[in-house]
């Protein structure tokens, strides 16, 4: 859709709002708070087949303590346990040294994101969850306070239609902060 510019004194027209106004790339879909103490959330309507391709967000929490957060894809409350392809490279600015962890057919994506004591750092693209193929997705990888910094990409290789995803810490629990979910919009 063209980006119409306005002029002053312009009748803005309710065909001007529907077309112009409420075709932003990014469409809020839902939002799901954080309970305290827990150690996974699911978030269950996620995707729909109105859009193609979604962003996750989860701002405003904590963990218990400094480490990775994993991502499953399912169909409802019910999580896929295999064929999680991917990783996450970073770099550790205490020591200046890349690395990079994988899975490789693993039970979910290990690295999907991270976080700690100090907040929750989740900002992920998810590609084609409705679609019967691969899903994949894409995110920031950060993890402080321990300095580890960069990003990930994955790949879930089923050809299921995912409807909604779940978010856990690899170890300890996650606190407060909401969960984001946001649709790109197709035209």
């Amino acid at each position: 859709m063209a980006i119409k510019t306005f002029s002053a004194g312009e009748i803005l027209t309710a065909a001007d709002t529907n077309s112009y106004l409420n075709n932003g790339a990014l469409v809020y879909l839902k939002e799901q708070n954080v309970g305290s103490a827990v150690t996974s959330v699911t978030v269950t309507d996620a995707f729909n087949s109105g859009y193609r391709n979604y962003k996750i967000i989860y701002s405003g929490g904590v963990l218990s303590a400094t480490n990775t957060i994993h991502l499953r894809f399912g169909i409802g409350a019910t999580m896929t346990t295999t064929n999680y392809f991917g990783g996450a490279y970073f770099f550790n600015v205490s020591t200046g040294v890349l690395a990079a962890l994988t899975d490789n057919g693993a039970a979910q994506a290990s690295y999907a994101a991270g976080g700690g004591t100090t907040g929750t750092y989740v900002n992920i693209d998810v590609i084609n969850p409705q679609l019967v193929a691969y899903t994949a997705f894409n995110g920031i990888f950060n993890q402080p306070p321990n300095g580890r910094y960069g990003a990930c990409s994955y790949e879930q290789q089923s050809n299921t239609q995912f409807t909604s995803f779940n978010l856990s810490a690899s170890a300890g629990t996650m606190s407060g902060g909401t969960i984001y979910v946001y649709g790109y919009r197709k035209v």
